[in-house]
C-alpha cells in the first residue's frame, strides 16, 4: 500500500482542487449542509496561504482541511489574540486513520504560522471528528453561550445562525449543542459542538472583547447568557468598529 504524502506549497493542481471540491459537494449531498461548499478556485487560493493540508496516496487526493484566520489586522491590533478556525475538513478516503493524520498535521502547520498566542477552534457535527479533536488535538468541548464573542465569529451558517434569523424567521439555531456531553445518532451525527485549543486563552479573548466593548460604549456580552439575534448584532457592532 502506498504511503501518504503531504503536498508541498505550489504542488496542488487545479484538477486535484476540483476533486476536493467534488468531495465536499458529495459529502454535503450525502449528509446535508454540514460544511460550506468550496470551489476549486477557492481551495487553491486558500492553499497558497500555506494554511491548508492536502494528503495524497499515489496520485489520489485523500484528505483536505484548512485554517482560516478570523480577525483582520485592525481587529487583531485591538485584542492581540488571533482566532483560527480549522474547517473544510474532509477525508475523501475514510476509515483508515487519514482524518486523524490530516487534522494533527493541520494544527501543527497553523501553529507554526500563528504561534501560541492564537485560539484554534472547530465546530463538529460528527462524532468521529469530535473524537479526533478531543483525543488527538487535545481540544476542549465548550458551550457556545459561555464564549459569546467566539460564537459570533464561528456561527456563520446562513440557514440557522442568529446572525441571520431575522432574514429566515428562525428564533434560534436548532442544531447547536446546549450541553458539553453529546451523543451520536445511528449515523454518527451529533449536535453542532464547539471545541477550542485553550480555554484560558479563550477566556482572556472574551475579557479583552468586553473591555473593548466598554471602551467603545457598546453593550457587554456576559458569559452564560442565551444567544439571541440582538446579542449577535452587538458582537457584530464590536468587530465592525474594531475593524474600521
Amino acid at each position: 500500500m502506498e504511503k501518504l504524502r503531504e503536498l508541498r506549497p505550489g504542488e496542488l493542481t487545479f484538477a486535484q482542487a476540483e476533486i476536493i471540491s467534488g468531495g465536499i459537494n458529495n459529502y454535503i449531498a450525502e449528509v446535508g449542509l454540514e460544511m460550506l461548499p468550496k470551489t476549486a478556485e477557492q481551495i487553491i487560493q486558500q492553499y497558497c496561504t500555506g494554511q491548508s493540508v492536502v494528503l495524497i496516496r499515489g496520485d489520489e487526493v485523500v484528505f483536505h482541511s484548512t485554517g482560516y484566520e478570523v480577525l483582520d489586522e485592525k481587529q487583531l491590533s485591538k485584542v492581540r489574540i488571533q482566532v483560527v478556525e480549522l474547517g473544510s475538513w474532509i477525508a475523501i478516503l475514510r476509515g483508515q486513520g487519514i482524518g486523524k493524520m490530516g487534522a494533527v498535521r493541520l494544527l501543527e502547520q497553523n501553529r507554526e504560522i500563528f504561534g501560541q498566542n492564537a485560539i484554534f477552534l472547530a465546530t463538529h457535527k460528527r462524532m468521529n471528528a469530535l473524537n479526533i479533536s478531543e483525543h488527538d488535538l487535545k481540544f476542549h468541548k465548550v458551550l457556545y453561550k459561555d464564549f459569546p464573542y467566539l460564537t459570533f465569529l464561528t456561527c456563520t451558517c446562513e440557514n440557522c445562525s442568529e446572525n441571520f434569523t431575522s432574514e429566515h424567521g428562525i428564533m434560534s439555531c436548532p442544531f447547536r449543542a446546549t450541553f458539553t456531553e453529546v451523543y451520536p445518532d445511528v449515523t454518527g451525527k451529533i449536535d453542532c459542538t464547539l471545541v477550542i485549543s485553550d480555554i484560558e486563552l479563550a477566556q482572556e479573548f472574551e475579557r479583552r472583547c468586553r473591555e473593548e466593548s466598554q471602551r467603545l460604549g457598546l453593550p457587554i456580552l456576559e458569559q452564560g447568557e442565551t444567544i439571541t439575534t440582538e446579542r449577535m448584532k452587538t458582537a457584530r457592532d464590536l468587530f465592525d468598529r474594531m475593524g474600521s
